[in-house]
């Protein structure tokens, strides 16, 4: 049935319709059904329905998004769509319905999307319009009056404003709203340009600004492009004494800067009306915390084209921005005057340039404050100070500042020294500085008030009258440090600025510090206010309050404080940055230099006096991770000086977090560990010798770079450029380049990619487009565009130098007044040209005044074919840099090594290049000498090997233990070691010849004749010489590859797959299209509409051994999944550093890299952008390992049986998948009772507390369908027994579960007892009668051990006829004592509790083969199961053990159905590829925990994948005790697994929902509730995956292909195309982030369309009831009643949703049939097309 709502008016929610919505194919079902459509009093249309008493009613659900009816509101209130609203009462606390009225805004309270405001402006809301529009020299000037008859919202609104709107340059215009009849207070900096009204403005601006009089709004458009920067059209403009306000439309959700706060993103993810406040406060770093310094600017990147633009907002009072869904952004000021400057770029980087040339260029660090700087409060002692120094100096370490924290004062008082605990400090300061080291001090601004006479400070200052006031001229007192009253410098007032410099100059006599440290100045008080509190007025007590705290003052100064440029009211956010400027001056004058400040309160503009430290961080990871934000956000401030305490503030770090963040803070700008008093030492030494190690490793590091460094400042200081910048400012037009906020770059070449998580030893990197070479061997990225997993020892930080730049380097020292004096080298890394350009400043490093002397290098890279030879022009611009060095080395990153010629200052010299790598390296003068001497040395002989990159590589030696640099040659590879993470040493060459290729000609495809090479020796032992290769071309989208043994028939997977022989054609119309490369052979297949290649094994060698088979290809790309049975944590493969992937049944249970128990050895590859997809099978059933490269690359590898493949070619994800599943054989279709919920656990122990737990559900209204018997049901553990005292009454047991519409399913092993009394268990007396149980290869039957039967027990070949007769007959005979309607069969990889069999396993070539897979867990093969020579009728145990529960399975469910005649239903623990035909599988024996649960997720859809779509994880997990909190939750996620069953092990607590408590309980009879409304929907999905190939469980992936964020979705998930499932999936959690590709989506519970941000990523409400669930809009599905077991359910009615499309169009389909009858679909009653 397809519903369209061709009404116009009817478009905001689910299932509206105007018409009989009913069209069907199925002519029986429409004669059974008549529709009429009415209408409702609330308008809402249904459609009733007559339905025949055979079945169930149907009837239309129609919800939508509630309207506004309240008459008092605006008519235009439902006009405005949840995600648009702004709002009108953004005080919380007063918010009410008739306050909202009374301001004529619309009050509606709705749930989605989360923080959507009651109270918003309707359209057009008017509070001014605009009296007259004026053209002025400058822009714009226009009078705006307000609407009088518009209540204010607080109160003293402005009658009159002046809107002056200044074109001031191309790029760049200011926006200044005044008030016409009151001069208010406005920021004074001068520093912001203003025009005068005779000023010509410019008159080619890249802006078109357009005004709106009525009512007033301004809109600000790019003229090349049309968009939008800026439009005040939306919400309400305000403009009242203490309450200013103004809204904006915005270009994109790729937003950044506000500050300052921690944030956990560069970019702003949180757009649900999200507040930031600004207000300099004493705040410990933390989330929505404001923090120190106030930066209220962002940058907007407007489109795909990188355009983008900057907003500032001139304001010092307390402010908030408020981020919208729409996406919009409101600004909230409660004083001041509105005054914003747009910068209009185009570029980010031009944006930011032109922001920090207005604000002001920042300052000129000295060179030695790029050095490493130690500190802590809580040295005490100098004695302790000097040991430290001590201590880095004797571990090698860099070291250029030592700090001095308040505890080097008197009673931490400024300007004084202990002199008895810091004895002596003058002398060891001088001492530092004979050293070549510095000395910093920190200053606060609170001063001790209560010694006057005795504190020459405070004496000077009360003479100088330069103390904050209050209006009736008393001394506002606080405290601070100093343990008394204190009072504060108003650094406003300019005699201020002579006390503090004579201050600073006058202790600079004492000790000659070199810096100045700038603390506590936002200004931070310990009590508020006051030390007298502060009086209630308008100052202290405004109308409102933005941001967080309960009052203004809080650990601040009282607001009515009286200083020169205003109220601190107006001022505080001033403070830090009015003490910078006379701390600077007063500093150069103290120590004649440049000097360094750093400052912890900043404000727009504070980056020309000073740098920046990101505050009392915590020592965690999260906060070494978030001070990479802070860090980018403050270069984009104009402070690029900026850095955070490394290794944490707060907290003691462990000795692997400072080991990681000393790497990270290793390339801060400003670079400075630090710790606070109480904690442990956190200098590399205190964490011991390795930690001190890696410390000097990459200080070293820094320390070379720092002529690079230097050189980004100086571009900083004269051009405004970034220091530490995003990627994004980079690569613009990159989408993932502008989310990246856990790399960074140094200017635009230096790439840097910490590790910020524990335990990782490697690490994911971005690439954007270029060529990217590792810094430290030269080595290139070969991918771009992408991530790429790095290695990362504990001792390595990864660099990158990006092509097309040269890096001006140093060799290192240990101080930088030492490493000034050490020889300069270049780094050149050339660019797709072949060229590079790079420029070095140069000067003494610490002078005063505008930085001159320069040396810059201009250098351009030239191929010239004639002569080779690559061209290095170097010119020196400024003043001559030759007498301080004399020779500079060159290192050379290119892909060819070539002669180069040097060219310095016009002189010529040649030189070549002399290692045989991709780092060449050289020596020139750098003053040409009278007659130049070419210096030339030797190129040797480079062998091919080396032109493999570590990435490229492909291991020629997998058996690690064994690897030797001879037996790698011999096999004629390379051997080369690397300390790439996971790299082979030994590793394939090009060309890698093991066969060559002969045609032969069929109809089907093609066919070769491979003929091995005979000079190369064997890997393992017997290759086989001459091997046949079949390529059949089986359908337009499926064709098999297959390499069989030309001389001898060899082990195949006795499954019935589709061939083709010599009288069968070749497809036609194929996707794709097959070479082969005869010399050496190769097979190449690439898709013929898009010529990606998706296989190709030219890239590695291709053995064929006897019992080693490997072939390696090429893949199109990492948008991997599959390969299993494994617990993989993601969906999307991520580890590609040579990870091995074994596929070898076991049993284990889930955990890291384990194979588990089943086999599945496909993948599905995502090609491209447009989602073209491909899946690839091996059809083996050997032990086998699959080992995934960086290239990226798959390498195949398997110890037995051929070389055979699949490939089906889709086109899209989804289509691949169903081709998959409909050649390994579609799945079966569970009845319909299976699809309820099931009960399980092994530890019942009685039938009496089996009885009690299904009462309690009972008792609880909680449905369930399944009660299951584990193996304590059984006697002594026997199958097709059960125990006659503990679960006496059991078959009366099942007979009542029947009554009552409820199943019960046993659990069956393989193993059966040997040692029972003969005649006594008639299980293994018929079974040893048919020999059906596996024997050794000398004819033994095998023996096990404990599985579970008590004893010895022995195993039944299911591959054999006669084991299968003998299974389904003992089913068939139990079912006659317990009538049990399922069954369960576990530990069937097969499970052996003892290796092998209880007298081992026979040393031969089974046992012990030459390889044994390294992915596969364990010593042997063997282990945890039969030995390998065991005899099967399919072959040796070797070559079929992971066949073992795929044999079981078939007999399994004949077996069921002939004992219940029903279609009955099997569940197995082991699985192999066509397994789903005949059951379903549950993920095994996993963990109660938060991960595990959220891995069920992939291993769901993993499994989909595999075709067997019935399946789920143990809810709540099967080992340790669950917790109430994850049971919750896990019950949630687990109704919505398609096998959902809670069961869990032996002596754990019960963790059935009423185990946990009332409210468990509830929430779970509330979640399966709703699964069981869902079963028509969830029936209809398996009906189409038995017949059509259809996955039921679906990964967005396989619904949005081209949805590159869909691709990576793990934790959410899909029924069908429909229904989107987003769980909760962490601890103490009430809401979640869904991702929402593009389209329409609903709440599934209450209609309300859901509003999708630009990035999809939404935030959702989800308290401890509640799991998110979306319906797709154009989408219908079929839902019904629900009751407690699904016989009742199904006698209920039909309810047909409909979630309109964008297209206003709707389908689904429908299939019904009695639920329990087997066979093919004979019983169907309803099969219908919605």
């Amino acid at each position: 049935m397809a519903y369209r709502n061709e009404s116009p008016g009817e478009q905001s929610g689910l299932g509206q319709s105007t018409d009989n919505p009913l069209r069907t194919e199925n002519s029986t079902f429409a004669s059974t059904i008549s529709a009429t459509t009415t209408r409702t009093t609330s308008g809402i249309p249904v459609v009733s329905t007559n339905s025949p008493t055979s079945r169930p009613p149907i009837i239309i659900s129609t919800t939508r998004e509630p309207t506004v009816g309240d008459p008092t509101q605006p008519s235009t209130c439902n006009q405005i769509a949840g995600y648009q609203r702004f709002d009108c009462f953004p005080d919380v606390v007063k918010r009410s319905q008739s306050g909202c009225i009374a301001r004529g805004c619309c009050w509606n309270p709705i749930s989605e999307p989360k923080n959507a405001p009651s109270c918003y402006y309707p359209p057009n809301y008017t509070t001014y319009y605009g009296q007259q529009v004026q053209n002025v020299s400058f822009g714009q000037r226009v009078i705006v009056n307000r609407r009088l008859d518009q209540p204010a919202l607080y109160h003293s609104p402005a009658i009159s404003l002046r809107v002056d709107i200044q074109h001031q340059t191309a790029s760049r215009l200011r926006i200044k709203i005044t008030d016409r009849n009151s001069a208010r207070y406005q920021v004074p900096i001068q520093q912001f340009p203003d025009m005068k009204e005779s000023d010509q403005g410019n008159r080619n601006p890249l802006y078109h600004v357009q005004v709106n009089t009525n009512p007033f709004s301004i809109k600000i458009t790019r003229k090349s492009t049309g968009q939008v920067i800026m439009d005040t059209s939306v919400g309400g403009f305000i403009y009242e004494d203490q309450f200013l306000q103004i809204s904006s439309k915005l270009s994109s959700t790729w937003l950044y800067g506000l500050g300052e706060h921690e944030r956990q993103n560069y970019r702003h993810q949180d757009w649900n009306w999200h507040r930031w406040g600004m207000f300099a406060s004493d705040n410990m770093p933390d989330t929505n915390q404001n923090l120190y310094g106030v930066h209220p600017m962002y940058l907007n990147i407007e489109d795909n084209a990188g355009n983008a633009h900057a907003v500032l907002l001139i304001n010092s009072n307390a402010l908030e921005a408020v981020l919208t869904p729409s996406p919009g952004l409101t600004w909230r000021t409660i004083g001041g005057i509105l005054d914003f400057i747009v910068f209009l770029g185009p570029s980010p980087q031009d944006v930011i340039n032109q922001y920090i040339k207005t604000i002001g260029l920042p300052y000129f660090p000295p060179y030695w404050a790029l050095g490493f700087q130690l500190s802590r409060w809580g040295y005490n002692s100098l004695d302790r100070v000097k040991e430290v120094v001590k201590e880095m100096k004797d571990a090698g370490i860099p070291q250029d500042v030592q700090y001095g924290d308040i505890d080097y004062m008197q009673d931490r008082m400024d300007f004084t020294y202990n002199k008895e605990s810091f004895s002596g400090l003058p002398e060891f300061v001088r001492h530092l500085h004979a050293e070549g080291q510095k000395y910093v001090i920190v200053l606060d601004p609170a001063i001790r008030s209560n010694r006057p006479g005795f504190y020459r400070p405070y004496s000077e200052g009360l003479t100088r009258n330069i103390f904050i006031r209050d209006e009736n001229g008393m001394l506002i007192r606080g405290q601070v440090w100093p343990q008394t009253a204190s009072v504060y410098p108003d650094f406003t007032n300019s005699l201020s600025h002579s006390w503090w410099q004579d201050q600073i100059v006058n202790f600079h006599k004492n000790i000659s510090f070199d810096g100045l440290w700038l603390d506590m100045n936002e200004p931070s008080n310990f009590v508020s206010g006051s030390i007298s509190g502060c009086p209630r007025n308008n100052f202290n007590n405004p109308p409102y309050k933005p941001g967080s705290g309960n009052r203004i003052y809080d650990k601040t100064l009282c607001m009515h404080g009286k200083q020169t440029w205003g109220d601190h009211y107006n001022v505080h956010n001033l403070y830090g940055y009015s003490q910078m400027e006379p701390s600077m001056k007063a500093l150069r004058v103290a120590v004649k230099q440049r000097g360094m400040i750093i400052s912890r309160s900043t404000f727009t503009g504070s980056g020309r006096f000073g740098g920046h430290n990101l505050g009392d961080n915590w020592s965690g990871w999260q906060s070494m991770s978030n001070s990479i934000i802070g860090s980018l956000e403050f270069n984009m401030f104009g402070v690029p000086y900026v850095g955070a305490n490394v290794c944490g503030y707060s907290g003691n770090a462990t000795a692997s977090l400072c080991n990681r963040w000393m790497q990270l803070g290793a390339f801060y700008t400003y670079s400075r560990n630090h710790n606070s008093y109480g904690f442990g030492a956190q200098h590399p030494p205190a964490l011991g010798p390795e930690n001190a190690a890696n410390a000097k490793k990459v200080l070293l590091t820094r320390y070379s770079l720092l002529p690079y460094l230097y050189t980004l400042f100086y571009q900083a200081h004269t051009q405004g450029n970034t220091v530490t910048r995003s990627l994004m400012f980079e690569f613009p037009t990159d989408e993932v380049a502008r989310s990246i906020d856990k790399q960074f770059l140094w200017g635009p070449a230096l790439l840097i990619t910490p590790v910020l998580t524990e335990n990782a030893n490697s690490v994911r990197a971005y690439f954007p487009q270029g060529r990217w070479f590792d810094y430290y061997t030269g080595q290139e990225i070969n991918t771009v565009n992408r991530f790429v997993d790095l290695p990362a020892p504990t001792n390595h930080i990864n660099l990158h130098i990006r092509g097309g730049y040269v890096l001006p380097h140093q060799k290192p020292a240990n101080t930088t007044f030492y490493a000034r004096k050490n020889p300069y080298s270049l780094k050149i890394a050339v660019d797709n040209n072949e060229q590079a350009s790079g420029t070095a400043f140069y000067d003494d490093g610490e002078s005063i005044g505008k930085a001159t002397k320069g040396l810059h290098f201009i250098v351009i890279f030239n191929i010239i074919e004639s002569s080779n030879f690559l061209i290095l022009y170097m010119s020196d611009y400024c003043h001559s840099f030759i007498a301080v060095y004399s020779y500079i080395t060159i290192v050379i990153m290119c892909a060819i090594i070539i002669p180069i010629t040097v060219v310095v200052n016009g002189q010529r010299e040649n030189i070549e290049a002399t290692e045989p790598t991709q780092q060449a390296t050289t020596t020139v003068p750098t003053q040409a000498p009278t007659s130049p001497t070419p210096t030339t040395i030797p190129v040797s002989n480079a062998p091919t090997c080396p032109s493999v990159g570590a990435s490229e590589r492909f291991n020629c030696f997998p058996d690690t233990d064994k690897q030797s640099k001879d037996v790698c040659e011999a096999r004629g590879c390379c051997w080369i070691p690397t300390n790439v993470v996971g790299a082979p040493s030994c590793f394939f060459p090009p060309n890698y010849r093991t066969y060559t290729a002969t045609e032969q000609s069929v109809p089907y495809g093609k066919k070769y004749t491979l003929t091995r090479n005979t000079v190369l020796p064997a890997h393992y032992g017997s290759p086989i010489s001459s091997v046949n290769l079949d390529i059949q071309f089986q359908t337009s989208n499926r064709l098999r590859i297959k390499f069989t043994d030309n001389a001898r028939k060899r082990y195949e997977v006795p499954i019935d797959f589709p061939t083709m022989n010599t009288n069968d054609q070749a497809a036609t119309n194929r996707l794709y299209e097959v070479e082969v490369k005869t010399d050496p052979f190769a097979i190449i297949i690439k898709r013929r509409s898009t010529n990606t290649v998706i296989f190709d094994s030219s890239v590695s060698g291709f053995i064929f051994e006897d019992q080693f088979l490997e072939i390696s290809s090429k893949l199109p790309s990492i948008y991997f999944y599959g390969l299993g049975e494994h617990e993989h944590q993601s969906l999307a493969h991520s580890n590609w550093n040579w990870h091995r992937w074994g596929m070898f049944s076991r049993d284990e249970f889930p955990g890291p890299n384990r194979n588990l128990y089943g086999v599945h050895p496909m993948y599905l590859n995502v090609e491209d952008v447009d989602g073209n997809s491909n899946v690839v099978l091996l059809v083996n059933s050997n032990a086998m390992e699959a080992v995934l490269t960086p290239l990226p690359g798959i390498t195949w590898r398997t110890i037995g049986g051929i070389l055979d493949f699949y490939v089906f070619l889709g086109p899209s994800p989804a289509n691949a998948v169903s081709q998959y599943i409909k050649t390994i054989g579609l799945p079966y279709f569970p009845p319909y009772w299976s699809l309820g919920f099931q009960l399980c656990r092994w530890g019942y122990n009685s039938l009496d507390r089996v009885k009690q737990v299904v009462e309690d559900m009972r008792a609880a209204d909680i449905p369930l369908d399944v009660q299951y018997g584990d193996l304590d049901y059984m006697k002594y553990q026997l199958d097709f027994t059960y125990d006659p005292v503990r679960y006496d009454g059991l078959p009366a047991f099942v007979d009542e579960l029947h009554s009552r519409g409820q199943k019960y399913i046993i659990i069956l092993d393989p193993a059966i007892s040997d040692n029972q009394t003969s005649g006594t268990y008639p299980p293994y007396d018929d079974g040893a009668k048919r020999d059906i149980f596996i024997r050794h290869a000398d004819n033994r039957v095998m023996v096990g051990k404990v599985v579970w039967p008590r004893g010895n027990a022995v195993f039944p070949d299911y591959t054999s006829e006669s084991g299968r007769t003998w299974w389904k007959n003992l089913i068939v005979d139990f079912h006659n004592t317990i009538k049990f309607d399922g069954l369960w069969i576990d530990m069937n990889e097969p499970a052996n509790f003892v290796p092998g069999s209880v007298v081992g396993c026979p040393n031969d070539r089974y046992n012990n083969p030459p390889y044994m897979p390294k992915g596969i867990k364990g010593n042997n093969l063997y282990e945890k199961t039969l030995c390998m020579d065991g005899k099967q009728a399919w072959g040796t145990h070797y070559d079929v053990h992971s066949l073992y529960g795929y044999s079981e399975i078939q007999p399994t469910l004949e077996g069921c159905r002939n004992a219940t005649g029903k279609r009955g239903m099997v569940i197995s623990r082991s699985t192999f590829v066509g397994g789903g035909k005949e059951s379903g599988h549950w993920l095994g024996d996993n963990w109660s925990g938060w991960p595990p649960m959220a891995y069920s997720i992939v291993g769901s859809l993993e499994f989909n994948m595999f075709g067997i779509p019935y399946i789920g994880a143990d809810i709540c997990g099967f080992f340790n005790n669950a917790t109430a909190s994850l049971c919750n939750r896990w019950m949630q996620l687990g109704a919505f697994y398609t096998f959902a069953r809670n069961h869990n092990g032996n002596g754990f607590l019960p963790q059935h929902p009423p185990a946990f408590g009332a409210q468990n309980a509830a929430n779970a009879r509330k979640v399966l509730l709703t699964r069981y409304r869902l079963l028509p929907y969830l029936y209809t999905l398996f009906f189409e995956a038995a017949t059509e190939g259809k996955t039921v469980m679906r990964s967005l992936m396989m619904e949005f292909p081209r949805d590159i964020t869909a691709r990576t979705i793990s934790r959410q998930f899909l029924w069908g195309s429909a229904l989107l499932i987003t769980p909760v999936l962490e601890d103490n959690a009430n809401s979640v982030y869904g991702y929402f590709p593009s389209g329409r989506w609903f709440d599934y519970y209450t209609g309300v369309e859901l509003v999708r941000p630009p990035n999809g990523n939404v935030s959702l409400n989800a308290p401890a009831d509640y799991i998110p669930l979306h319906m797709r809009g154009g989408s219908i599905m079929v839902v019904q009643e629900p009751a407690n077991t699904t016989v009742f359910a199904r006698r209920n009615q039909f309810t047909i949703i409909i979630a309109i499309g964008a297209n206003n169009f709707a389908e689904g389909s429908f299939f019904w049939d009695d639920g329990d009858s087997a066979g093919n679909f004979e019983n169907i009653e309803l099969l219908v097309q919605l």
